[in-house]
This record gives C-alpha cells, sequence and structure tokens, in this order.
C-alpha cells in the first residue's frame, strides 16, 4: 500500500525518538511521537491501531471526535518551566452535563502528561502513580478536604463525576475504546491541582493521581492553535464582528436556532423550549419544557459586541497570572455574541435576575448579569481561594462573608446554548464574599464547587458594546433588605396575588382592630404590639448557575 502524507506531530526542536508505522487498513503512515504511547487512531481511517513491540495491529474504527469550541488541536504546543511540549493525543469524555478534553501530551525531555480542557479552563499534570492512602471515590464528597500528599496542605474536593469515554485521536498511553467508563474526583488549593482517576481498578480501588497546575493558554505561549483563534482583534475597533453564527430548526417546532457551531452540545429553543442535544450534525429533543414562558430580556440571542479588554479588566486581572500595569493598558479587542440566557431566582423568595452567557474565539466565556441595582461582569476562577470559614484569601487579599447563612439560586428559565447542560429548576447552593466593588461567588451542588468573580459595570458600556440604547437601571422603591438589589419577575403570578392577598389582609386587620377598639377598649393591653420579622440579607448579586 502506498502511504499518505501526515501532519508533523512535533516541533523541529524536539529530538526525541519516533515510530513510524502504515497503517493496516488505508496505508497511511502512523507515527508514535513518544515511546511510552501504545495506541495511536490513525487520522484519515479512524482505525485503532495498537502497538507491540515494532509490530502494530489494528483494532476496530474510533468514533470521530466532536468539533467543540476548544482552541486546541493535535500538534499545537507550547512551553511550561524549561519545558516545550506539544500535543499529541486527546480523549474526548462525556459526563452528565457535557463533554470534556484530555489532552496528551509529549515533553522534549522524554516524559509524558496531560492537558485537561473544561469549558474553558485548563489544567496540566502528570501522573504520580497509585497512591493508597487516598478515600475510595465513593467515600469523598464535593467541599471535603482532603490529604493526598504529606508534605503539601489538605486539597478540597472540587469536582466529583462518571465519565465514559466518546472518541480518541492521536496517540494515547493505553488502550481506550468507546464507551470506557472511568471516575474522577478533581481537588484543587489555590493553583494547585490533582486528579484522582479511579478508571483502572475501579471507584473501590486505590487511584492514579495526576499532580499539576491550573493554567492559561497565554502562560503556556501556546502555537498552532485553530485558525480561527489566531486573529488579530488588538488593532480594529469595527463592529463588523467575524463570529460564525450558524442557524439549526428546531427538531421540535421548526424554528431557526441561531448559535455558534462547536461551543455547544446542549441547545434550547427560543420558541417552543425544547431542550436540543447535539451530536455531529445530529440533533434531537432532550427535553420539553411545556410550562416555561418566554420573556423579555435587554439582550437576545445573537447580539453581539466589540468589548476592549481594558473594559473588563477588572475581572480579567484577578482571574489571569498576568497582573502588571500593561495589562490593563493593552488595546486589545474581542468579538463576543450572546449565546445563552438564563433567568434565575433565590429560592423561598421573589427576587429574579437574568443572565447572559457571551463567547468569543479569542477570549472564551463572559458572563454579564442584569438586576434592579444595575449590570455586572464575570468570569469563573481556575484557582481555589483558601476558605477561612468566614472570609476568603484570594491572590493576598482579604474577601469577608457578606451574609451569616448560605442560599440558594434556582433557574426558572433558559434559552439557547450553553457550555453545560442546563435544567431548569437546577439549584445551586451559594456563598457571597465582598472585596470594595468585587464579589466572589462560591457556588456548590452534590457534584462540584467552582468559584465565581464578578464587578459592576455601567448601562452605558453595555450600551457601547452591543450598539443598544439600555436605560441606567435605577433601584426600587423597595424596604424589604432580602430584595434591594434584585429584579421583580413582572410575570411572577405569586407575587402579584401576594400583593392582592396581602393588601386585602392589611384592611381586613385594620377593621377587626376598629371594632374590637369600639366594642371593647379595657380589654387593649398598653403593652400589646405587633412584631415585624424582617427578611434576611441585604440584596446580592449573585451567578447563580455559572460552569
Amino acid at each position: 500500500m502506498t502511504n499518505k502524507s501526515h501532519k508533523p506531530k512535533r516541533p523541529s526542536n524536539f529530538n526525541v525518538p519516533t515510530f513510524n508505522q502504515s497503517c493496516p487498513s488505508c496505508g497511511a503512515t502512523v507515527e508514535f511521537a513518544s515511546i511510552g504511547s501504545v495506541m495511536s487512531v490513525c487520522e484519515y481511517c479512524q482505525t485503532t491501531l495498537v502497538r507491540e513491540g515494532d509490530n502494530i495491529t489494528s483494532q476496530g474504527k474510533q468514533s470521530l471526535v466532536l468539533e467543540d469550541y476548544s482552541p486546541l488541536q493535535l500538534g499545537s504546543h507550547g512551553t511550561f518551566g524549561k519545558n516545550s511540549f506539544v500535543i499529541i493525543g486527546r480523549i474526548q469524555l462525556k459526563y452528565s452535563a457535557g463533554v470534556w478534553n484530555e489532552w496528551y501530551i509529549q515533553l522534549d525531555n522524554g516524559k509524558n502528561g496531560w492537558l485537561s480542557e473544561d469549558e474553558g479552563q485548563y489544567t496540566l499534570t502528570r501522573s504520580f502513580g497509585e497512591y493508597s492512602n487516598v478515600p475510595s471515590y465513593n467515600d469523598l464528597k464535593v467541599g471535603q478536604p482532603v490529604k493526598v500528599f504529606e508534605d503539601k496542605e489538605p486539597f478540597t474536593v472540587t469536582d466529583r463525576r462518571s465519565a465514559t469515554a466518546l472518541a480518541g485521536e492521536g496517540e494515547l498511553p493505553f488502550v481506550m475504546n468507546t464507551g470506557w467508563e472511568t471516575w474522577v474526583i478533581d481537588v484543587r488549593y489555590q493553583r494547585e491541582f490533582a486528579t484522582l482517576d479511579y478508571g483502572e481498578k475501579g471507584p473501590d480501588a486505590p487511584p492514579t493521581v495526576f499532580q499539576g497546575v491550573a493554567v492559561t493558554l497565554e502562560q503556556l505561549n501556546m502555537q498552532l492553535l485553530k485558525d480561527e483563534r489566531q486573529r488579530n482583534q488588538s488593532i480594529s475597533n469595527s463592529k463588523d464582528n467575524k463570529e460564525t453564527i450558524n442557524k439549526l430548526d428546531c427538531p421540535n417546532c421548526g424554528s431557526p436556532i441561531n448559535y455558534i457551531a462547536g461551543a455547544t452540545d446542549c441547545l434550547i429553543c427560543p420558541a417552543c423550549c425544547s431542550e436540543i442535544g447535539l451530536t455531529g450534525q445530529t440533533a434531537e429533543v432532550v427535553k420539553h419544557y411545556s410550562t416555561m414562558q418566554r420573556k423579555t430580556t435587554s439582550l437576545s440571542l445573537g447580539d453581539k459586541a466589540r468589548i476592549a479588554e481594558s473594559d473588563i479588566a477588572a475581572v480579567s486581572q484577578l482571574t489571569s497570572e498576568n497582573t502588571s500595569n500593561n495589562f490593563q493598558a493593552k488595546e486589545t479587542y474581542h468579538d463576543y455574541v450572546v449565546i445563552g440566557i438564563m433567568r434565575l431566582k433565590e429560592v423561598g423568595e421573589s427576587a429574579y435576575w437574568t443572565e447572559y452567557l457571551l463567547y468569543s474565539f479569542t477570549n472564551g466565556f463572559l458572563w454579564l448579569e442584569e438586576e434592579s441595582s444595575g449590570w455586572r461582569v464575570a468570569r469563573v476562577l481556575n484557582e481555589m481561594p483558601v476558605d477561612k470559614r468566614y472570609y476568603l484569601q484570594y491572590r493576598g487579599q482579604k474577601w469577608n462573608k457578606r451574609y451569616d447563612e448560605d442560599y440558594q439560586s434556582k433557574a426558572t428559565y433558559a434559552v439557547g446554548a450553553f457550555n453545560w447542560r442546563v435544567n431548569v429548576g437546577d439549584v445551586m447552593t451559594l456563598t457571597d464574599y465582598k472585596n470594595g466593588l468585587h464579589t466572589i461567588i462560591k457556588e456548590k451542588n452534590n457534584e462540584e464547587v467552582s468559584y465565581t468573580i464578578s464587578s459592576p459595570i455601567p448601562a452605558t458600556k453595555i450600551n457601547q458594546w452591543f450598539g443598544k440604547d439600555i436605560e441606567e437601571t435605577k433601584p426600587k422603591n423597595n424596604h424589604h433588605k432580602s430584595y434591594t438589589n434584585y429584579d421583580y419577575d413582572d410575570n411572577n403570578e405569586s407575587f402579584s396575588n401576594f400583593n392582592l392577598v396581602g393588601t386585602i389582609f392589611v384592611i381586613i386587620f385594620i377593621v377587626i382592630l376598629v371594632y374590637i377598639f369600639v366594642m371593647s377598649p379595657n380589654k387593649i393591653s398598653s403593652s400589646s404590639s405587633i412584631i415585624s420579622s424582617g427578611g434576611g440579607r441585604t440584596g446580592y448579586s449573585s451567578f447563580g448557575s455559572h460552569k
């Protein structure tokens, strides 16, 4: 068979042994860029090839990986510390709320590692073998401290999930078949990160530990990224956004849905409120929310914005390792598009607010929140603040806890695309921490805990970004503490009924008091009183369901 040309997998400065062989299925050259790789997927015919010494055998076809929003690809390379590395393989895994990538990397010193990518956040790890002193998968819970390394502080469990392999590409250090199941727990301490992988022997056996740090692509100086991520947006101040917006006809009602190809695998139709799952070129209805009514919001799906890096420096600088003055001085522009809209409320209260998920090919995900006190911009942290119970320690600053008790948010409405599977009715437990105008929100459920940082942004800046004419929000005249910073849902029938019933109750109560006073004036004690127990917290600014 005639060998087909193949793409180079490594930069020219890599001087490590390689192994080349022809694919027994199609004849293309298959290169093993790492001597530790035992499996490779032919990039032309997706045949799984297993290496045994100098021979390779075929073990069937791999499923094609799903095209996603990742800027990475096989052959992308970067540096970490004194070492260069290149991506030579990938596993794509699916869990209950979405998909994430594990990129297999080859270092120029001959060693290997993993670059994990989940919802636009990255961690770099290497295997440190099996740890028998770590609890089993079922014995660890989210938020629980765990002593993994004897010479380090206890880490905190931030993510706990079971997953199955969707597909693989390139080369891998073990034989992976589609449907392969694993159980993983992520633990963090500040920027330090570790994954406890129970996939090899099961959830009741000791895990393999992968230790490393949280990173950004900027820190890694990544090169050879996908073409659309390499567009230079630093100089132009034009409003001609270049994001590629695709249209999909809803399989339930036929209405067109705008979305960015690869940015999500979950859509919610704005017309019929059907949840649509995307798998490659296939779209199918997963769930239909028959009781969810369409909302009118200040921003709409598909709205585009050109945002200067300096405008969002308040949250970007606090989520980046680059904290120099030059960071804010950069006149770098990013083209964003609104891909998802959510409406949330505080559980047990009648306060509502709206959140918008924005996506940029060059700058990832960004959140905007609209509430009665104004707008806020936010990003999810890729670094674990140190929890001191009544305050957080983050980047050398103290963030004080705002309220004595945690509270909960509930998703009541969602349309568009999200980087995880959104379920209307999802509940998150929230804790707020303040430092000046900035807020860090701790968000927790049974599967994960995360931290989001937010800062206020004026409505005039929103108008500038989107070319809108949104009025500056004025807080409503309401004396209930819990509602101070919140918008009320105009369609909230229960709240409207509460106002009507409350008014009637007050009138009846006054009539009764007058009657008692007229009929039995001597029976009224001068010490009698009516005690009103006010609400709880002063209004908060929360991003109640960020992933």
